[in-house]
Protein backbone atom coordinates (compact mmCIF):
# COMPACT_ATOMS: atom_id res chain seq x y z
CA UNK A 1 0.00 0.00 0.00
CA UNK A 2 2.69 2.58 0.77
CA UNK A 3 4.29 1.59 -2.56
CA UNK A 4 0.97 2.47 -4.60
CA UNK A 5 1.12 6.08 -2.41
CA UNK A 6 4.55 6.71 -3.68
CA UNK A 7 4.27 6.12 -6.98
CA UNK A 8 0.81 8.55 -7.07
CA UNK A 9 2.77 11.20 -5.49
CA UNK A 10 4.48 12.63 -8.97
CA UNK A 11 1.54 12.19 -10.83
CA UNK A 12 -0.56 14.52 -12.25
CA UNK A 13 -4.00 14.89 -14.14
CA UNK A 14 -3.71 16.41 -17.76
CA UNK A 15 -4.49 19.96 -18.08
CA UNK A 16 -7.76 19.97 -20.20
CA UNK A 17 -7.19 23.17 -22.78
CA UNK A 18 -10.25 24.25 -25.04
CA UNK A 19 -8.70 23.96 -28.54
CA UNK A 20 -8.40 26.35 -31.01
CA UNK A 21 -9.51 26.47 -34.71
CA UNK A 22 -6.63 28.02 -36.57
CA UNK A 23 -6.38 28.17 -40.43
CA UNK A 24 -3.79 25.70 -41.91
CA UNK A 25 -0.88 28.34 -42.08
CA UNK A 26 -1.58 29.60 -38.29
CA UNK A 27 -1.60 25.87 -37.42
CA UNK A 28 1.35 25.19 -39.17
CA UNK A 29 3.24 28.44 -37.53
CA UNK A 30 1.66 27.31 -33.70
CA UNK A 31 2.81 23.73 -34.06
CA UNK A 32 6.20 25.29 -34.75
CA UNK A 33 6.19 27.40 -31.78
CA UNK A 34 4.42 24.68 -29.38
CA UNK A 35 7.43 22.37 -30.40
CA UNK A 36 9.94 25.33 -29.57
CA UNK A 37 8.84 26.07 -26.13
CA UNK A 38 10.81 25.18 -22.85
CA UNK A 39 10.51 22.02 -20.47
CA UNK A 40 9.95 24.22 -17.82
CA UNK A 41 8.67 27.48 -16.86
CA UNK A 42 8.69 29.98 -13.66
CA UNK A 43 10.31 27.28 -12.67
CA UNK A 44 7.46 24.30 -12.56
CA UNK A 45 7.78 21.54 -15.28
CA UNK A 46 5.80 20.28 -18.20
CA UNK A 47 2.57 18.45 -18.33
CA UNK A 48 1.10 16.68 -20.40
CA UNK A 49 -2.43 18.28 -22.03
CA UNK A 50 -5.84 16.82 -23.44
CA UNK A 51 -6.74 16.51 -25.85
CA UNK A 52 -3.67 15.34 -27.74
CA UNK A 53 -3.64 17.82 -30.74
CA UNK A 54 -4.37 20.96 -29.36
CA UNK A 55 -2.19 23.45 -29.72
CA UNK A 56 -1.49 24.23 -26.36
CA UNK A 57 1.80 23.20 -23.57
CA UNK A 58 1.23 23.77 -19.38
CA UNK A 59 3.19 23.76 -16.73
CA UNK A 60 3.14 23.47 -13.36
CA UNK A 61 -0.31 23.23 -10.63
CA UNK A 62 -2.13 25.02 -11.26
CA UNK A 63 -0.94 25.33 -14.28
CA UNK A 64 0.27 28.30 -16.53
CA UNK A 65 -1.28 27.29 -19.59
CA UNK A 66 -0.37 28.69 -23.51
CA UNK A 67 -2.70 28.43 -26.04
CA UNK A 68 -1.88 29.41 -29.99
CA UNK A 69 -3.98 30.08 -32.66
CA UNK A 70 -6.85 31.76 -30.50
CA UNK A 71 -9.48 34.26 -31.48
CA UNK A 72 -8.55 38.23 -31.42
CA UNK A 73 -9.51 39.09 -27.96
CA UNK A 74 -12.86 41.56 -28.35
CA UNK A 75 -11.63 44.14 -25.62
CA UNK A 76 -8.76 44.76 -27.97
CA UNK A 77 -8.95 48.17 -29.57
CA UNK A 78 -6.27 50.53 -30.95
CA UNK A 79 -6.64 52.48 -27.43
CA UNK A 80 -6.42 49.47 -25.14
CA UNK A 81 -3.69 49.45 -22.74
CA UNK A 82 -0.92 46.99 -23.48
CA UNK A 83 2.61 45.98 -22.68
CA UNK A 84 5.65 45.54 -24.46
CA UNK A 85 8.27 42.73 -22.97
CA UNK A 86 11.25 41.50 -25.12
CA UNK A 87 9.95 43.58 -27.88
CA UNK A 88 6.52 41.50 -28.30
CA UNK A 89 3.34 43.36 -27.54
CA UNK A 90 0.80 41.85 -25.00
CA UNK A 91 -2.38 42.81 -24.09
CA UNK A 92 -3.06 41.78 -20.43
CA UNK A 93 -6.35 41.14 -18.84
CA UNK A 94 -7.96 39.43 -15.85
CA UNK A 95 -11.75 38.24 -15.83
CA UNK A 96 -12.46 39.49 -19.00
CA UNK A 97 -11.26 43.30 -18.32
CA UNK A 98 -8.15 44.44 -20.02
CA UNK A 99 -5.43 44.94 -17.08
CA UNK A 100 -3.97 48.97 -17.50
CA UNK A 101 -1.20 48.74 -15.37
CA UNK A 102 -2.78 50.94 -13.18
CA UNK A 103 -4.24 49.31 -10.71
CA UNK A 104 -3.52 46.29 -8.83
CA UNK A 105 -4.43 42.70 -10.35
CA UNK A 106 -5.86 39.84 -8.15
CA UNK A 107 -6.50 36.56 -9.80
CA UNK A 108 -6.22 34.71 -13.17
CA UNK A 109 -4.24 36.61 -16.15
CA UNK A 110 -4.50 36.30 -19.83
CA UNK A 111 -2.06 37.88 -21.74
CA UNK A 112 -2.18 37.52 -25.46
CA UNK A 113 0.50 38.75 -28.09
CA UNK A 114 -0.82 41.48 -30.45
CA UNK A 115 1.01 42.40 -33.89
CA UNK A 116 1.96 38.69 -34.68
CA UNK A 117 0.27 36.41 -37.51
CA UNK A 118 -1.44 34.17 -34.83
CA UNK A 119 -2.33 35.42 -31.43
CA UNK A 120 -1.06 33.25 -28.29
CA UNK A 121 -2.50 33.06 -25.17
CA UNK A 122 -0.70 32.64 -21.76
CA UNK A 123 -3.17 31.91 -18.61
CA UNK A 124 -1.37 32.54 -15.73
CA UNK A 125 -3.10 30.97 -12.45
CA UNK A 126 -2.69 33.86 -9.17
CA UNK A 127 -0.35 31.89 -7.31
CA UNK A 128 2.35 31.50 -9.84
CA UNK A 129 2.14 35.72 -10.38
CA UNK A 130 2.77 35.94 -6.47
CA UNK A 131 5.50 32.46 -6.00
CA UNK A 132 9.20 33.53 -5.39
CA UNK A 133 11.94 30.97 -4.95
CA UNK A 134 12.91 30.81 -1.21
CA UNK A 135 16.62 31.80 -2.30
CA UNK A 136 14.75 34.98 -3.79
CA UNK A 137 15.28 38.13 -1.77
CA UNK A 138 15.52 40.50 -4.70
CA UNK A 139 12.36 42.75 -5.36
CA UNK A 140 9.97 41.60 -8.08
CA UNK A 141 10.81 42.35 -11.32
CA UNK A 142 9.20 46.41 -12.54
CA UNK A 143 7.95 45.51 -15.56
CA UNK A 144 7.69 48.75 -18.29
CA UNK A 145 4.48 51.60 -18.19
CA UNK A 146 1.44 50.06 -20.45
CA UNK A 147 1.30 51.62 -23.87
CA UNK A 148 -1.25 51.75 -26.72
CA UNK A 149 -2.07 48.67 -28.41
CA UNK A 150 -1.97 50.37 -32.14
CA UNK A 151 1.55 51.85 -31.89
CA UNK A 152 3.07 48.22 -30.74
CA UNK A 153 1.20 46.24 -33.52
CA UNK A 154 2.18 48.84 -36.47
CA UNK A 155 6.16 48.90 -35.24
CA UNK A 156 6.52 45.19 -35.29
CA UNK A 157 4.70 44.90 -38.46
CA UNK A 158 7.32 47.95 -39.89
CA UNK A 159 10.13 46.35 -38.00
CA UNK A 160 9.61 42.67 -39.63
CA UNK A 161 7.00 42.27 -42.49
CA UNK A 162 7.34 38.41 -42.15
CA UNK A 163 5.26 36.58 -39.98
CA UNK A 164 6.04 36.13 -36.84
CA UNK A 165 3.86 33.73 -33.93
CA UNK A 166 6.24 34.82 -30.75
CA UNK A 167 9.95 33.42 -31.26
CA UNK A 168 12.39 34.96 -32.75
CA UNK A 169 14.27 32.74 -35.08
Amino acid sequence: MVATGLLLVGCTADVDVTPTSPDAVTAEQCEDLIAQLPDRVAGQAARSVQPDDVLASAWGDPPIVVRCGVPKPTSLRPDSSCFVVNDIGWLAEQEGRPVTGTEPVDGKLVFTTIGRSAYVEVTVPPTTSRRRTPSSTSPAPSHPPPTTCAPASRRRRAENPSPQVGVRR
